[in-house]
């Protein structure tokens, strides 16, 4: 599943990445950044029951890229991918 997220240079962009709460002491959530080069300092996650959030603070032209969401669990694994335009 693909989706696409618009901002205005200077805005916070939020992705999130929602996984099944009956599986999430198995799971394992990564963020990938489809480019080179990815500044942690403007970056933050976060990690509830259920989901994770990748939010990039005050969005600069270089974060324009193709945004992933790697869920792993025991059983399967799923990515969703989200375009930052």
């Amino acid at each position: 599943m693909m989706s696409v997220t618009i901002v205005q240079l200077g805005e916070s962009a939020t992705f999130t990445c929602v996984y099944p709460d009956w599986e999430h002491s198995n799971t394992r959530v990564k963020w990938y950044k489809q480019s080179v080069g990815f500044p942690h300092y403007r970056f933050n996650v976060k990690h509830l029951v259920n989901m994770s959030s990748l939010t990039i603070l005050k969005t600069i032209q270089e974060d324009k890229a193709m945004y992933h969401c790697a869920v792993t669990t025991w059983s399967k694994d799923e990515w969703t991918s989200t375009y930052l335009s």
